[in-house]
């Protein structure tokens, strides 16, 4: 089941298992997480090829082979899938978009197109960083550039609820000459042992699932895999057509200006909740 949201946010959970689940926890998982609870098939190859199809419609094809490494001995999945697709309110224009350098972390270039705008757009610039909030057409949403003034190594350490919440208070609006390259990225991670350093060990060893299946039988999470895709174009995020929203012209005068022609962190938040829907690091666009 998904939950639709404008600008076609979409995020939908379900869980294949081979354990009947328990009443009390079905109607949890449809009623608080608007999920679904399907049988897994006992043949393996079948198993997957559901599960598989599942999120490919979830993801509108970007992601499709998120149980390729489902274990024969697997009695359970438990299956996320987030679907984001926005136009800026402030499309950039194709008409200026030219070829420039991109200076990649060993210090070699490469070269790739650069999409460019002069706006009005919410800045921010400290010791650790320069910041720009781009904003989609849903307001509710945004997409933050983060440009390292040094070696991006321990950035994405920095990204943690207090700090993003005192960065987002000291925005200032102002007019922003902008270089941003197009770039596209799909990667496949398994970070179970990145939630076992971030301290989520229990659920590894000791977890209690006996409230979510009717069979006494001990079970453990034993991996976690996080598949991703997205593409940033003139247009927006993953968009599929042109907006015809207004262009802010060319010939403002610009107090600030930001070539992201070196690595790169982006956010992309729901700005309600102030909820990081993606989160990346940009090293080498299209690789």
């Amino acid at each position: 089941m998904n939950l639709c949201l404008k600008g076609d946010l979409r995020t939908a959970n379900a869980i294949w298992s081979k354990l009947e689940a328990k009443p009390d926890f079905n109607q949890t998982i449809k009623q608080f997480f608007l999920g679904s609870v399907f049988k897994m098939d006992e043949n393996i190859q079948a198993a997957k090829n559901s599960i598989n199809q599942w999120t490919a419609h979830q993801t509108k094809g970007h992601i499709d082979d998120i149980a390729g490494d489902l274990s024969p001995e697997a009695v359970s999945l438990l299956v996320n899938a987030v679907c984001f697709q926005e136009k800026w309110a402030m499309p950039f224009d194709r008409h200026v978009t030219a070829e420039e350098h991109f200076f990649l972390p060993d210090g070699s270039a490469k070269k790739l197109l650069m999409m460019k705008q002069t706006a009005r757009l919410d800045y921010l610039e400290n010791e650790l960083f320069r910041a720009v909030k781009l904003p989609y057409e849903d307001k509710h949403l945004s997409f933050t550039l983060f440009l390292p003034k040094k070696k991006p190594d321990s950035f994405m350490s920095l990204f943690t609820n207090q700090n993003i919440k005192a960065w987002d208070s000291a925005f200032q609006p102002k007019t922003v000459k902008l270089s941003l390259p197009r770039f596209a990225l799909k990667g496949k991670y398994n970070v179970k042992h990145v939630l076992h350093d971030m301290g989520v060990k229990s659920v590894f060893f000791e977890a209690d699932f006996s409230r979510m299946f009717t069979e006494d039988r001990g079970v453990s999470i034993d991996d976690v895999n996080h598949h991703t895709f997205i593409k940033v174009d003139e247009t927006g995020t993953e968009a599929a057509a042109a907006s015809s929203a207004e262009i802010v012209e060319s010939a403002l005068a610009p107090e600030v200006t930001l070539t992201a022609n070196r690595p790169f962190f982006f956010v992309i938040t729901d700005e309600q909740t102030t909820s990081l829907l993606f989160l990346g690091f940009v090293a080498n666009p299209n690789e």
